[in-house]
């Protein structure tokens, strides 16, 4: 006996597949030869020819309801499906008869058919007396699976309608659709794995990424909240207030500063910050409420003998330092009964930064 070839076991498993058994067949090679008795026998002409012969052990295993039919009649649509792997071509009338020489031809294929439980419930032979002349590598290869089954989804048309249409609906009624008729018909072969729509899974790995965001957020919230809290408490503590500044040149200013217990007189320039004196803070009772001209003309008064004092003795620090033997005269400072006096806006005031600058260098 020949081997199996394509072409024979593509058509064993199309039949063994179509026949409409209670379990699920499958076609094997069969080691047995030269079966006598009657048989199903049919012949497939086109463009490979084909002669099959089928042996039913147990007709009542057919589950199509057509138990008064003719087995020939009940095995036409198998043997359709089996005959469509071989391509194009017509299936001739299925007669009952000896299929002795079939069986025992040497150049036919015999297949047993057996269900679920391995027990053999018919037998098949297949006869390729004819293959087409030219067959292309990937009509061979696509041959192999001619037999497979797999479902198939053909989509006619699509339309929308309310719950009440829906339940409205009863056998005859047309529905329209949004495809035209004679438009072509869409195939969808569904993946396994494949999912539509929200699943309980979805919605559970949706609330978790939330909720882990949400947590994220809240962590960042709560340092920044205690960072802000802590320089807060920092600019709390600091006790340094600038009282004032002036520039003396490009680089160069004049700051005072104080602090709890003193007045420091900085010069600040681009190479670094330098005391140029020191005096203690004078404790100064403001007025409960300052609303009047005098009030805020002796205040300002205060301010400006308390600078001209600093930069007088920074003065007189740097002339005794400089020259004990020969003191420099000093340049008496009168004071005008103005406003602007020891302010920024006073002439008198940026002379006297001008002269403490040139000192102390």
């Amino acid at each position: 006996m020949t081997s199996t070839t394509t072409y024979e076991s593509a058509v064993a498993a199309a039949f063994a597949a179509s026949l409409p058994t209670a379990a699920p067949l499958t076609a094997r090679p069969s080691q047995v030869s030269g079966d006598t008795g009657d048989a199903v026998i049919v012949q497939f002409v086109g463009e490979a020819s084909a002669q099959l012969a089928v042996q039913l052990f147990d007709a009542d295993t057919l589950v199509d309801g057509l138990a008064g039919a003719p087995l020939a009649d009940r095995l036409r649509d198998a043997l359709e499906t089996s005959t469509s792997a071989l391509g194009a071509g017509a299936l001739g009338d299925a007669v009952i008869g000896d299929a002795s020489p079939l069986f025992s031809d040497p150049t036919a294929q015999l297949f047993d058919l057996q269900d679920d439980v391995d027990r053999t419930i018919g037998r098949l032979a297949v006869i390729v007396t004819r293959t087409p002349a030219a067959t292309s590598t990937s009509s061979r290869r696509l041959h192999r699976i001619a037999g497979v089954e797999m479902e198939l989804t053909v989509e006619i048309g699509r339309t929308r309608m309310a719950v009440r249409d829906v339940l409205d609906l009863e056998p005859g009624r047309i529905v329209e659709l949004d495809r035209s008729a004679g438009a072509p018909a869409g195939a969808d072969h569904p993946h396994p794995r494949e999912r539509r729509g929200l699943t309980l899974d979805d919605l559970l790995l949706g609330l978790r990424v939330v909720l882990s965001l949400a947590a994220v957020l809240g962590v960042l919230w709560y340092l920044q909240r205690r960072v802000a809290r802590t320089q807060a408490r920092r600019r709390d503590g600091e006790v340094i207030t600038v009282l004032g500044r002036q520039g003396v040149g490009p680089k160069a200013q004049v700051v005072v500063v104080q602090t709890e217990d003193a007045r420091y007189v900085l010069g600040v320039t681009e190479h670094g910050v330098s005391v140029v004196d020191k005096l203690p803070v004078k404790t100064v009772i403001p007025p409960a409420e300052p609303a009047h001209w005098s009030a805020a003309t002796s205040e300002a008064a205060s301010d400006a003998e308390e600078f001209d004092r600093i930069l007088a003795a920074t003065a007189l620090t740097e002339t005794t330092a400089a020259s004990p033997a020969h003191p420099a005269p000093q340049r008496r400072v009168r004071h005008r009964n103005d406003p602007l006096r020891g302010s920024i806006l006073s002439p008198e005031t940026w002379r006297q930064t001008a002269e403490a600058i040139r000192r102390t260098r």
